[in-house]
């Protein structure tokens, strides 16, 4: 059988009230609707669409229906009210089934990703019934399908290796209306176990999307036998109780580290002190001697000096040994979930110490095209913009988070600082610059590349960060640079994915590796990096350093 194409759209629908006097009576619940959706075509040679199909209701707010029942949003044209990336000019009528008089609702309609489309009612529209739903395996036996026009059309399930592919029709004998049934519940014992989401052109076959593949969809408080959905609130009480003992963990870890470094500190002091004594007991036993005869004691003191001031350079050594043992070696990792970026930064110390910082900020700007290289305040070519780059300004270039952690008075060898980053904010910026800039083509979107930069602000201060990672006049410090590309778009639940990024330990190494991997073209009238790959080969989620390529 040939299957109607375009199954895979979904969107979700909010539906608007229309006033109405007064509330009819009615002699049947509003549980099942005749939808049509009509508005202007964006396909050329066809002046309007008009597509119908049935809706039903599965709490006292939603209805679900097929997506092929209200069209592709592309096929409309686009509503002037919203501009050019609006919704589509589509009305939605929804026509109560049933005896006696029924109101009339209408839908406006949004994009929304699902093998159905759901609709919400207005919030000044009667409370709909529930149909009684079912996520239980399809049984091999005569299912209803509540179709068009209010007839009752029976339908077999067909197997494929123990899988149903489709269901067959047994066809009523005055036929029926295949196409415009689309959206309708398919019932068996009285529950509705799947949704007609689409019909061969005769009729004879229906695709049938199971409950059981969009619970998901359906609001929290529908009831469903068979219920496959896991309760929000469940997960989030696992999670948080994970989240406590990682932490009750990784405090526990710290403690025994703090006390390990602090009895080896003990060690080292006790064994420089021994040394010292040892050194100068002979001389301890003729002080001892002196005292009690009254003998001259200055000379045995200059002795026991000159002996002592020889361990002086081994306490200086141990304390240069110390500084160099605890200074950090860091880490970066990225990975993104849809449209948020995570990026994690950690540090690693041979010798535990005090706590790195309570507080650290990342500060970042989205590489964007230039069209001129004097123009050094954008060009990402030159050290102006990576020395702007540190912190945040008023004109909108540069977006700063802050993360704090809990201050430690324990010594450690290791800390963890963790940012995240939305797309949206980015991709924002991005918008914000090529507004400005009409040489820069329609259609032309942000290629997901940005820096960062790590930066430890001053103690007791937030002022900007200096240029090229040393301190400046307020004492803020860049610490690390990196560079990140975002990943394309997804669709849908993409799930978390490593992400491209590099680590640089200056400006100018950010600028030689662009001149390298990326050098200047003016092919496009402009200078743009917008092809460029950090490490494509690289499929964990770690950063990689640049000196390392």
């Amino acid at each position: 059988m040939r299957i109607i194409e375009g199954l895979g759209t979904a969107v979700l629908l909010g539906l608007a009230a229309v006033p109405f006097a007064a509330q009819p009576a009615r002699a049947a619940p509003l549980q099942v609707f005749s939808l049509t959706a009509t508005g202007p075509s964006a396909i050329p040679g066809r002046s309007d669409l008009r597509l119908r199909g049935i809706a039903f209701a599965v709490s006292r707010d939603t209805l679900l229906t097929a997506p092929l029942a209200i069209g592709v949003a592309a096929d409309f044209a686009q509503n002037p009210q919203f501009g050019r990336d609006g919704v589509p000019a589509r009305a939605i009528q929804l026509d109560a089934l049933g005896p006696g008089e029924q109101p009339t609702l209408s839908a406006q309609a949004r994009p929304f990703a699902g093998r159905v489309a759901v609709l919400d009612r207005g919030a000044q529209q009667p409370a709909l019934t529930p149909m009684p739903l079912s996520a239980c395996a399809v049984q091999d036996a005569d299912h209803v399908v509540q179709a068009a026009g209010g007839a009752a059309v029976t339908v077999t399930p067909v197997r494929d290796g123990g899988v149903v592919t489709h269901f067959d029709v047994a066809q009523p004998a005055g036929g029926w209306d295949a196409r415009a049934s689309l959206g309708a519940p398919v019932l068996r014992d009285g529950r509705v176990i799947g949704v007609v989401t689409d019909a061969t052109a005769d009729g004879r076959s229906v695709e049938v999307t199971p409950i059981a593949a969009v619970a998901d969809l359906l609001p929290e408080d529908a009831e469903v036998d068979c219920d496959p959905r896991v309760s929000v609130g469940a997960l989030d009480d696992m999670r948080s109780d994970m989240q406590d003992i990682a932490r009750r963990l990784s405090g526990l870890d710290s403690d025994i580290r703090a006390q390990t470094s602090r009895v080896e500190a003990a060690e080292q002091t006790a064994q420089l002190a021994m040394s010292a004594l040892a050194d100068v007991a002979g001389d301890l036993s003729d002080l001892q001697t002196a005292l009690t005869s009254g003998t001259d004691i200055e000379p045995i003191l200059n002795r026991m000096s000159l002996r002592l001031q020889r361990k002086l350079p081994l306490v200086n050594a141990v304390s240069t040994i110390e500084d160099y043992l605890q200074r950090p070696t860091w880490k970066a990792r990225a990975k993104s979930d849809g449209g948020e970026l995570q990026l994690t930064f950690s540090y690693r110390t041979q010798l535990p110490g005090p706590q790195f910082s309570d507080r650290l900020r990342l500060c970042m700007r989205v590489i964007n095209p230039v069209q001129s290289s004097d123009d050094q305040q954008h060009y990402f070519r030159a050290r102006p913009f990576y020395a702007a780059a540190a912190q945040q300004d008023e004109a909108g270039l540069v977006r700063c988070e802050r993360v704090n952690v809990a201050s430690s008075a324990v010594l450690t060898d290791s800390g963890e600082y963790r940012f995240e980053v939305w797309r949206s904010d980015l991709a924002g910026m991005f918008d914000d610059y090529r507004e400005d800039r009409d040489w820069i083509p329609r259609g032309y979107e942000w290629s997901g590349l940005f820096y960062a930069a790590l930066v430890r602000p001053a103690p007791g201060g937030t002022g900007p960060a200096g240029p090229a990672g040393s301190a400046d006049e307020q004492g803020d410090q860049v610490i690390l640079r990196v560079l990140v590309k975002f990943p394309d778009r997804q669709g849908g639940d993409g799930g978390v994915v490593p992400v491209q990024c590099m680590l640089f330990d200056s400006d100018q190494s950010v600028i030689d590796f662009l001149a390298q991997r990326a050098p200047r073209s003016d092919s496009m009238g402009f200078d743009d990096v917008s092809g460029l790959d950090l490490d494509p080969q690289n499929t964990s989620d770690e950063c990689v350093l640049a000196s390392a390529q």
